[in-house]
């Protein structure tokens, strides 16, 4: 695979594929190394779709932690976010870590993204709902933002503004990557989007008395 990789660098693309076409065929077993030089030859030949068929073939011999994350990470790549959403559940499954069901969590988002009118009425509320349940069973993760963002992503593709101004409101809200003059105007957003005037200039009262 190393020659390969050389031969693509040397622009005899041709030469490489033979080697490679030779190699990466489904049934054989190949460790990390040689895993990530094929990643090399394809992402360096413009071919990285076939990333998403190397990691596919390796997990049937060896469904390790690694390979279906980097599996998962391929789909995402190819924005194939409905077989990496599968993926992220596998993994949560297999391994037991809760970033891992969010990963699933947060590819139903990206799915709804592509498909607005499909995300409203199925994929968001199954996002809530599966985020929901994660979160009464082990509750956010000390230390990190990323629950809190992925929350606040799924209220706002619903478009529940009330829901968002609540969450601005509530003290987990400094855990959000923003500046706090970002955080109040993000909150005066969702106010105003949820056409609560009298909040909004309250919130902007307060907010220049802060300053």
């Amino acid at each position: 695979v190393l020659k390969a990789l050389a031969l693509i660098r040397l622009e005899r693309l041709a030469e490489a594929m033979e080697i490679i076409d030779a190699l990466d065929v489904a049934g054989v077993k190949h460790d990390d190394l040689t895993l990530q030089a094929f990643v090399h030859c394809y992402r360096d030949s413009n071919q990285t779709a076939r990333i998403v068929t190397l990691y596919e073939r390796a997990i049937i011999v060896d469904p390790s932690e690694h390979n279906l994350t980097m599996l998962f990470m391929a789909y995402t790549r190819e924005r194939m976010y409905k077989e990496q959403q599968k993926i992220g559940l596998r993994l949560f499954k297999d391994v037991g870590n809760v970033p891992y069901y969010l990963w699933s969590v947060m590819s139903l988002v990206m799915q709804a993204n592509e498909n607005p009118e499909l995300g409203k009425k199925m994929l968001l509320p199954l996002a809530e709902k599966m985020f929901k349940t994660q979160i009464e069973k082990t509750g956010y993760t000390e230390g990190s933002a990323a629950e809190y963002e992925l929350q606040l992503l799924i209220l706002e593709g619903q478009e529940k503004w009330a829901e968002c101004a609540e969450f601005m409101e509530k003290p987990h809200a400094t855990k959000l990557p923003l500046a706090p003059y970002n955080l109040v105007e993000k909150g005066i957003e969702y106010l105003t989007r949820n056409e609560q005037w009298e909040k909004v200039d309250e919130v902007g009262t307060n907010a220049l008395a802060d300053m």
